[in-house]
């Protein structure tokens, strides 16, 4: 009975120094999210076509901040919305008689770039970067037949970034926090011509981003 007595004993004392352990391993890493927004404004923009644009993590202050603390950088949320759109007919987009228009699908993708010139890792002039060598475009967040009418001047599109592509993109983003962002529009469901043309178009982009920094 004693030695029953001392393997619990023992047993409840190891349980409690481990969740001793964890709470002292909580209280040295904070958890924090941060909205990253991202505003497009195009003039003439064709589909189906891919628009590119440069990022550098160091633009964001949150960034900036805790650089040489963070310990993991999650992609985890994503939103797309239509802020304004004039049609190939040169008439401004209207939701109650446009209301079938669909795109066959909007593809949002990161490539994870480097920098080409030493002491420039902090430049926003993408002019000193270049894409990395051998590493693909990872899909981001996909959008099957969207019609605008759901995506315009709503951020209710919400996607959750999958736990293995963020994890990809953690270990990528800490060696090189640079990145290019890729946008691709597919044809419009019915479209017959090779490409069509908008004279403008202005979309909203937001990326929710967790950071684990060590205190």
């Amino acid at each position: 009975m004693k030695q029953v007595k001392y393997i619990i004993i023992v047993c409840l004392a190891l349980f409690l120094t481990s969740c001793f352990q964890e709470s002292v391993n909580d209280f040295k890493t904070l958890v924090v999210q941060y909205p990253m927004y991202a505003r497009k404004k195009h003039i003439d923009r064709k589909v189906p076509s891919a628009d590119t644009d440069f990022k550098n993590l160091h633009e964001y202050k949150e960034y900036r901040d805790n650089e040489n603390r963070i310990k993991k950088a999650e992609f985890v949320q994503f939103s797309y919305w239509i802020d304004s759109l004039v049609l190939p007919n040169n008439q401004i987009y209207d939701p109650v008689r446009d209301k079938d228009m669909t795109f066959e699908y909007i593809r949002f993708y990161i490539q994870i770039a480097k920098c080409k010139n030493p002491g420039m890792e902090q430049s926003l002039d993408s002019n000193y970067f270049e894409p990395y060598p051998n590493q693909r475009k990872i899909l981001l967040a996909e959008y099957i037949r969207p019609k605008v009418v759901d995506f315009y001047k709503t951020p209710k599109n919400i996607i959750q970034i999958p736990d293995s592509t963020a994890r990809v993109l953690d270990v990528l983003l800490r060696e090189n926090p640079y990145y290019y962002f890729i946008d691709e529009y597919g044809k419009m469901v019915g479209q017959t011509a090779p490409i069509i043309n908008f004279p403008y178009m202005e979309s909203r982009y937001d990326l929710v981003v967790r950071y684990s920094i060590a205190m």
